[in-house]
């Protein structure tokens, strides 16, 4: 037989031979280790019994782990032992509290097994089945073993788990109990250990209902403030445990200056008010600010510009179902493609649809199911607590932070866009910090039928220190349909963006986003800068010069690249690409990608246009 009892020194040990076994001194029944084989007992050992050498061996090695283990761990004491027992009262295991723990921890807890192989039972579980088999008992289940005998020593029935969590083969043990109640500590951990219990007490069929402490942490404390069992108060464990989660955040960040300063100081950015670095301030001035979230579309004659800027409040602006949102959630997939976090607040659309449009986008569920992309959908203020549930997202890496449905935002605060005052509030509580921390802010909102402007007051466009986009359907984006989204520059306070927009009239055309849907399952999108208009129109219907010469040669030389039409000499190089542009942004060529992400063009519809 191998016993394996305690040493006066508290390290586990094994020893060979008959009759009782000893913890801490104290005589124990007699134990039998086995590994549980298919048809056998889990604690009788298989008929082949060990010879005694091999027996010595194994209690040696044994014995060496536990003392290695001990003395790593180097516990201060053992302030308490749990014994752990089988239905007959057979000793299992020993839990052991160590206080101080170890790494500086208040307390740890060790498992000492008495018999290998031997499974997790419920805590003091003779004692609990016997009160079941009494009559219509109420056990209480509670998370660590100070609590059930707290509770034993009054006379109730009561357990645990001990370590490794409640599974559904503790349940199987209360599967006859007339009631059970999961007792939850108040703490995060504790409300999702009773949770998990209670799922797993109702797929046993056992009736089950969770409390929580009236005061305290856990029952112990709610005990020792004189209350009884009868005091325990009811709760949902899984709305305390996201209450206990925003409570505790809350707790860590104190007062609303408090939480302020850390999201500041977790920026490594200075305060609003301090003095801004003089030769910050130089280099800001000698290098303009330029856009640099998302991008357009490279046509081969400059460099690919941005669309939105950095550490700006940037406003997307339209008539309803313009296309808007499709336009910021292109530059969103862009920046998740590119690997950059962005954070997602939708005040009027909902999960289902961004998510949608998104994998559409070409963004991968890996990229969706993961951190880079943080989706918000609130339906109240954004009060301190919630700013702190926020700010969750925002103290992960990332580039750019969306709010889309300005009006909406402000109604959920109470505040109106046609109060200049409630706008400015509005930004002061949303963007602005998130701008000067650098962050790309973009901000959706509607204008009305035939109207330029957004809805409200004229500071909406005041709050702008970015870019502001005016989005309109040339045509909308359907289904199985070709959908054309004109853009224009109404503001753009940094200049760069304006700079490289069709000369013209304002607002002026900055380009257009093409979501062609009748190439397959997949649209085919592109984000197309303007083609400069030599008269300063930027009417995009008439062909310009060169396209029906750019549209024969694609049709005669079929998957053709980019470098062979601008070599073929049909006319000025900027001109050639101009018209390049256009056709594809029309329609009547077709770009796939060809080895070595060269662009090979097809002639898809017909050009109706004269000879050049």
């Amino acid at each position: 037989m191998v016993a394996v009892p305690h040493d006066s020194g508290g390290a586990p040990t094994v020893s060979s031979g008959e009759g009782s076994e000893k913890i801490n001194g104290q005589a124990t029944a007699s134990i039998t280790s086995s590994v549980a084989l298919p048809g056998t007992n889990a604690y009788s050992r298989p008929d082949s019994r060990l010879d005694a050498a091999t027996e010595t061996a194994l209690a040696a090695v044994h014995n060496g782990v536990a003392a290695d283990y001990t003395a790593r761990i180097k516990p201060s004491g053992v302030t308490a032992e749990y014994p752990y027992r089988e239905v007959d009262g057979t000793l299992l295991y020993t839990v052991q509290r160590i206080e101080p723990g170890v790494q500086g921890q208040p307390k740890t807890f060790r498992t000492v097994w008495h018999a290998v192989g031997a499974p997790r039972v419920p805590y003091r579980l003779p004692e609990v089945l016997d009160a079941i088999a009494s009559g219509d008992t109420t056990v209480y289940v509670t998370e660590g073993e100070k609590d059930a005998d707290a509770l034993a020593a009054l006379g109730f029935a009561a357990t645990c788990c001990g370590a490794g969590g409640w599974t559904d083969a503790h349940s199987e043990h209360l599967a006859y109990a007339g009631a059970v109640v999961v007792i939850a500590d108040k703490d995060e951990a504790g409300y999702r250990k009773a949770e998990k219990a209670a799922e797993s007490l109702e797929r046993a069929g056992v009736p089950v209902s969770v409390v929580e402490a009236a005061t305290g942490k856990d029952v112990t404390d709610h005990l020792q403030a004189g209350l009884g069992v009868q005091d325990l108060v009811p709760c949902e464990p899984g709305a305390a445990r996201r209450e206990s989660l925003v409570s505790e955040e809350v707790f860590n960040m104190g007062v609303k200056e408090e939480a302020k300063a850390r999201y500041a100081a977790s920026k490594a950015g200075p305060s609003s008010w301090g003095r801004v670095d003089p030769k910050a301030c130089l280099k800001a001035a000698a290098e303009p600010r330029e856009p640099e979230v998302g991008q357009f579309k490279c046509t081969g004659t400059e460099p690919p510009h941005g669309v939105f800027y950095g550490g700006c409040v940037n406003e997307v602006h339209g008539e309803s179902e313009s296309g808007k949102t499709w336009f910021v959630l292109y530059v969103v997939a862009q920046e998740l493609m590119a690997g950059h976090g962005v954070v997602y607040v939708d005040y009027e659309d909902d999960e289902g649809s961004v998510y949608r449009r998104l994998k559409l986008l070409g963004v991968s569920e890996e990229i969706l199911a993961g951190d880079w992309f943080r989706y918000h959908r609130p339906n109240g203020p954004l009060t301190d607590a919630e700013k702190t549930t926020f700010n969750v997202s925002v103290a992960q890496a990332g580039t750019t932070v969306v709010f889309d449905g300005v009006t909406e935002g402000m109604a959920l605060e109470g505040l109106t866009g046609r109060d200049e005052r409630d706008v400015a509030a509005w930004h002061g509580k949303t963007t602005k910090d998130l701008a000067h921390a650098g962050w790309c802010v973009i901000v959706i909102d509607h204008t009305p039928h035939d109207e330029k402007r957004t809805l409200g007051s004229q500071h909406k466009k005041a709050g702008i220190s970015g870019v502001s986009y005016l989005v309109d359907a040339v045509h909308q984006i359907r289904a199985g349909e070709r959908g054309l989204l004109r853009l224009k520059v109404e503001k753009d306070r940094p200049a760069s963006v304006r700079r490289e927009a069709a000369p013209g009239k304002r607002p002026q055309w900055r380009g257009d986003l093409v979501v062609d849907c009748t190439a397959g399952a997949l649209p085919d999108v592109s984000l197309w800068p303007a083609v400069p208009q030599d008269d300063g129109d930027d009417d995009d219907t008439n062909p310009p010069k060169f396209a029906r010469r750019v549209y024969d040669y694609v049709a005669a030389n079929d998957g053709c690249k980019t470098a062979e039409i601008r070599g073929r000499k049909l006319g000025k190089t900027a001109e050639v690409a101009a018209a390049q542009t256009w056709l594809v942004r029309n329609g009547h060529l077709k770009v796939e990608t060809g080895p070595r992400n060269s662009s090979l063009h097809h002639a898809v519809k017909p050009l109706e246009v004269a000879q050049d």
